[in-house]
C-alpha cells in the first residue's frame, strides 16, 4: 500500500542519490482497466507539499491538468507549493491520453452578490 512513509523514504533516497527532481504524474480520471496502483495515489501538489519538509535541494514537480482545474487554482497550488519548499516546484500539463478527457477548460459561471447574499447590492 502506498502512503506517506513509502514516498518519504523513495525521495530521501533520490535526494542522498543527487536526483535532480522527482516527477509524479497525476491521474485526471478513473475508469475500467486502470491499474490499481492509481486507485491510491495522492493529489499531485499536496504529495510534494509533503515531501518538501524532508527535503531541501530535489525539484519538485507534478502534472496538473488544466482541462479540469481552474486557472486560478492551479497557480495558486503551484505558488504555495514554490513558496513552500523555497523555489523548487514544477509541473507539467498532461498531454490528453484519453477520450474521457474534454477538450478544454470549462469556465466557471460565477453566482452574483445580489444571488449569494441576501440583501446585498
Amino acid at each position: 500500500m502506498l502512503n506517506i512513509n513509502y514516498y518519504k523514504e523513495k525521495v530521501i533516497r533520490m535526494e542522498e542519490a543527487k536526483f535532480d527532481t522527482i516527477f509524479l504524474a497525476d491521474v485526471s480520471h478513473i475508469g475500467r482497466g486502470m491499474i490499481p496502483h492509481y486507485l491510491s495515489v495522492f493529489e499531485g501538489m499536496t504529495i510534494l507539499s509533503a515531501l518538501s519538509m524532508v527535503t531541501k535541494h530535489i525539484g519538485l514537480m507534478a502534472t496538473i491538468a488544466t482541462s479540469y482545474a481552474n486557472p486560478f487554482t492551479v497557480a495558486c497550488r503551484l505558488m504555495s507549493l514554490d513558496k513552500i519548499s523555497n523555489g523548487r516546484a514544477g509541473y507539467v500539463e498532461p498531454v490528453r491520453s484519453c477520450s474521457l478527457q474534454p477538450d478544454a477548460f470549462i469556465k466557471i459561471r460565477f453566482i452574483s452578490d445580489e444571488k449569494r447574499i441576501p440583501g446585498s447590492g
